[in-house]
């Protein structure tokens, strides 16, 4: 879908088959503003391995598709053999189309595992149509080292 104005046409009677007391009313046009998707694409994540909870993760996220979008939420996820653990998130107020933001996260949530595995971020809303939702997620492999006074 291309973004931009598109004229809309109704015609009725346009081979004035019908008697008509005004011809000239049969054509009416309307210019409605069409929007694009937004395709958010997580283009880099880079964590420290060992990953402690100190420790701090940067990713870039772009807005590669054809219309901003407000409110990026973004989450991070311990995946493990033995399952994920979400680590928390936030949120990016507005990427216009070809803009591009670094977030840096070194608040974390509690987790309770430590070992090899996956720090995952994900970012975008599902219930939000994107042109791609592939490209929403990126991961690193860490040695998760989570220090015994990190859970409450």
């Amino acid at each position: 879908m291309l973004s931009g104005p598109s004229e809309i046409r109704c015609v009725v009677d346009s081979a004035s088959e019908l008697s008509e007391s005004n011809e000239d009313d049969n054509l009416d046009a309307s210019t409605l503003f069409a929007t694009g998707r937004p395709d958010l694409s997580v283009v880099s994540l880079s964590a420290p391995s060992p990953f402690h909870s100190t420790s701090e993760a940067v990713f870039v996220v772009e807005n590669i598709g054809e219309t901003a979008y407000r409110e990026v939420d973004y989450g991070f996820t311990q995946n493990l053999a033995g399952g994920g653990a979400s680590l928390g998130g936030g949120a990016i107020a507005f990427l216009d189309v070809g803009e591009s933001s670094e977030q840096r996260v070194s608040s974390w949530q509690c987790v309770f595992s430590s070992g090899d595995g996956q720090l995952i971020v994900r970012v975008g809303d599902e219930a939000i149509p994107e042109i791609d939702d592939a490209n929403n997620e990126r991961s690193r492999s860490v040695r998760f080292q989570m220090s015994g006074d990190f859970c409450p």
